[in-house]
């Protein structure tokens, strides 16, 4: 195998995937913690600054600020989650056989399928990803489950294109020519012997496709398309704390904190990953 089952099966693992995993595990349990009921509102408590009983503040219904960027890093890393495997499951397929190149008498009949494989990647890339999320949200309706597949279909592009651009330099390898010279079909020689051996392309590209697809569905929820008003997610947050910035920071600060985070560790990640795969060490 190449370096990328090598980079994958190496015994440290590097310190940004690890802080990653720990913020993932933390937001996952961390609402058995929250001080509060992140719905629960208190007039009284409004906009109180951050405290003893409050550690990151109140915001303009009296909810614990704490308590729902708990609950709603939960929500928001659920929905970039289940958007990263739609386009990853969409993505790498459509990646390989896009840099697929037919061997002469094998599957000759498509070898038209690369082409316009590359052709519908490029056309995905023409399109802005917030502004492909916003039309599938406009096509099949807004909510959790509708941002995470939004934000799923803006990444697939990015996904593919990588995915394509490592697929061409497998393809050519030596160990791909010796399958193909003692009779492998094309589809084992694609997804048993090059599709293993870009492991740590595609884990890249996972890590990369998680923090734009955090990104784009807190956008997505910033524009209140994320769901029920008064929910818990980062993007509403940001949103309540743009309302309220001048008087209450902190109700936006804690959430954009939160988001540029995980944001900021996983795109770091995704591009050690990347610069190790294409040999910088």
């Amino acid at each position: 195998m190449n370096g990328g089952l090598a980079l994958i099966s190496q015994r440290r693992m590097p310190w940004r995937a690890l802080t990653i995993l720990a913020l993932i595990v933390l937001f996952v349990i961390a609402p058995a913690f929250a001080p509060y009921d992140p719905m629960a509102t208190a007039p009284t408590d409004q906009f109180l600054p951050p405290s003893a009983a409050h550690w990151l503040g109140t915001d303009q219904f009296g909810r614990d600020v704490l308590s729902r960027l708990l609950h709603g890093g939960q929500r928001t890393l659920a929905i970039a989650l289940i958007a990263a495997l739609l386009a990853l499951s969409v993505g790498i397929p459509l990646g390989l056989l896009a840099a697929w190149q037919p061997a002469s008498g094998r599957g000759a009949a498509l070898s038209w399928l690369p082409s316009l494989l590359n052709s519908l990647i490029e056309a995905l890339f023409a399109i802005p990803g917030l502004l492909l999320g916003l039309v599938t949200i406009t096509l099949i309706g807004s909510g959790p489950l509708p941002v995470a597949i939004a934000a799923g279909i803006s990444q697939i592009a990015p996904v593919a294109r990588l995915i394509q651009v490592a697929g061409r330099g497998a393809l050519i390898s030596p160990y791909v020519e010796a399958a193909r010279a003692i009779g492998a079909d094309e589809a084992r020689v694609l997804f048993r012997h090059a599709l293993p051996n870009i492991a740590g392309q595609i884990a890249a590209a996972s890590v990369l496709a998680f923090s734009y697809s955090l990104l784009n569905s807190a956008a997505l929820s910033f524009l209140g398309l994320g769901g029920a008003l008064g929910d818990p997610d980062w993007g509403a947050m940001l949103y309540d704390g743009r309302q309220a910035f001048r008087i209450a920071p902190w109700v936006g600060i804690a959430p954009g904190i939160a988001i540029t985070l995980m944001v900021w560790v996983a795109d770091r990640l995704g591009t050690r990953l990347t610069t190790r795969n294409n040999g910088g060490g």
